[in-house]
Order: C-alpha cells, then sequence, then structure tokens
C-alpha cells in the first residue's frame, strides 16, 4: 500500500518522492519482503492464497487511504465511517482518517506499516508462534520506517 500511495501521489502531484520518503518506503517493503519470503527470494513463507489477499489488501488500503482525506473533507469522518464500517472499530479508523487528513497519505500509509509489527507481537505472545531470524530483521526494517519518519519531524507531506 505505501508504494502504491506514493507512486499515485508523485504522479497526481508531479514531483518525486523527498529521500526520506524513499528510505522509508524502502525499509518497510524491504521488512514486509524479508517476512513474506524468509529471506529467500526463490519462495515464500505465506501462501498463493495469503499473497493474493495481502496484495488485494494492499491495493484496496491504498484507495482508501487516498480517498479518506477528501471524502472525510467533504462528508466528515463520521459519516465515512458509518457507511464503511457499518460494524466496526471507529476510533482506529476515525484516528486513522484524521491522522491522513493532518499528515497526507503518504506518511499515513508508511506509519501503518507498523501493523506487521504488531501482529507478529501479538502472534508470538497469545499463540506461542516462533519467530525467525528473517522475521526480527523484518520487523526492525518496519520499525526503521516510523523511526525514520519521525526523525524527519513532520516535514513528510
Amino acid at each position: 500500500a505505501p508504494a502504491l500511495v506514493m507512486l499515485f501521489t508523485c504522479i497526481s502531484m508531479k514531483k518525486k518522492p523527498s529521500a526520506i520518503q524513499f528510505l522509508a518506503l524502502l525499509c518497510a517493503m524491504s521488512g514486509v519482503f524479508i517476512m513474506a519470503t524468509g529471506g529467500n527470494v526463490g519462495s515464500l513463507s505465506i501462501s498463493a492464497k495469503a499473497l493474493f489477499w495481502g496484495l488485494l489488501g494492499g491495493l484496496t488500503y491504498a484507495i482508501y487511504t487516498i480517498q479518506s482525506p477528501t471524502l472525510s473533507s467533504k462528508c466528515g469522518v463520521l459519516h465515512i465511517l458509518g457507511w464503511g464500517n457499518l460494524i466496526g472499530s471507529i476510533t482506529s479508523f476515525g484516528v486513522f482518517i484524521k491522522g491522513c487528513q493532518l499528515a497526507g497519505s503518504v506518511t499515513g500509509s508508511l506509519c501503518a506499516c507498523v501493523e506487521p509489527l504488531s501482529s507478529a507481537i501479538i502472534s508470538y505472545l497469545w499463540l506461542g508462534t516462533q519467530l525467525r531470524t528473517t522475521d526480527m530483521i523484518g520487523l526492525i526494517l518496519i520499525v526503521a520506517t516510523v523511526v525514520i519518519i519521525t526523525l524527519d519531524k513532520g516535514k513528510v507531506k
């Protein structure tokens, strides 16, 4: 999703991503790639079905991230949440949409890369899933994404 959001934003605004945005995207994509392949470029650590749903989820997430600031400005965050998530977590999506409105779609999507980190930690703690070295490297790269954005001190829009 962050790559698609960045690509769309760069094309629509006719400008290149900043060095910080590009570095953050590289860290995020590298981390997810390492976790999905186990560090072996020729294989996947996930099923083809999981890859399909992950890619489809990334596409729909990118669309949601790009469209939500514009829609929330026109319709309001609560209307979007009401129709888009009739039964859902109003607080988390509301905060996300407002964050994208304030910080921009690219920053919002890059920061959302922390989700695999929280999923991995929860699956380790509650489900007993064993994390491999490659998983840890991927998680570190994902955390580096957020650190890079934070160190940029709000310059990424």
